[in-house]
C-alpha cells in the first residue's frame, strides 16, 4: 500500500528498541507521514536542500519498530517485504570515517531516548530524534519547514540533555556515604 512512498535513508539504519545496526539491503521496511488525527500531514522537512518534504517515520515490517536512518539525502522507494528499492545515485553525505565509536555511541543514545522512552511516544519524538541523529552528522542539513517547529526543537533540546546527562558522574560533595538498596541517600 505505500508502494512508492518516498524518504531519505541510507543503508546503515538504527533499531529504536534494541539499538543493533542493520541494513536495509537485508531488512523489509516501510514508511508512513506523520499526520494528524484529521489524516492531514502534519510537518514537512527540508532534507539537504529538498525543502517542503513530508516528514515520515520508518517502520520494520516483521515488528513494527521504528528505526533511524543516518544518511540524509538519500531516496528510496518503498522498502517492499525482503526488499530494498534504493533509486538514488549520489554520492554518500556521511563516511565511514565518520561513524566513530562515540559518534555510533550518540546516535545510539539519541535512539534510546528519543522516540518510545519515557512518555515520548507522539511521532512528532520520532522526528525530533531522526532530526538530531542527522544534524549530528551534518550538521545544518535538516530541519522543520512546516508544523510546529518550536516543539521539534525543545524535544530535540531533551533528547541532548538526556545523552550529555548520561555522562554526568554524580556529585556527593566531596562526602562518604553509604547506600541501602532500595533506600535513597539524602546529604
Amino acid at each position: 500500500f505505500f508502494k512508492y512512498a518516498t524518504l531519505i535513508c541510507s543503508i546503515f539504519i538504527l533499531l529504536l528498541i534494541n539499538n543493533n545496526n542493520v541494513s536495509a539491503a537485508t531488512q523489509g521496511f516501510y514508511s508512513r507521514a506523520v499526520r494528524d488525527s484529521a489524516g492531514n500531514v502534519r510537518f514537512k522537512w527540508s532534507l539537504m536542500g529538498k525543502a517542503g518534504v513530508n516528514a515520515t517515520k520508518i517502520m520494520k515490517w516483521s515488528s513494527g519498530e521504528p528505526v533511524y536512518c543516518i544518511e540524509p539525502g538519500k531516496d528510496y522507494l518503498d522498502f517492499s517485504e525482503g526488499g530494498y528499492n534504493y533509486t538514488d545515485n549520489q554520492d554518500s553525505v556521511v563516511s565511514t570515517s565518520q561513524l566513530t565509536k562515540d559518534v555510533l555511541r550518540k546516535l545510539k543514545l539519541f535512539s534510546y531516548f528519543g522516540y518510545g522512552y519515557g512518555n515520548h511516544t507522539d511521532d512528532s519524538w520520532y522526528l525530533a530524534t531522526q532530526l538530531e541523529i542527522w544534524n549530528t552528522l551534518v550538521p545544518g542539513c535538516c530541519y522543520i519547514t512546516s508544523g510546529d517547529s518550536a516543539l521539534i526543537d525543545s524535544q530535540r533540546t531533551e533528547i541532548r540533555n538526556l545523552v550529555n546527562g548520561i555522562t554526568t558522574l554524580p556529585s556527593f560533595q566531596n562526602g562518604n556515604y553509604t547506600q541501602v538498596v532500595g533506600k535513597s541517600v539524602e546529604y
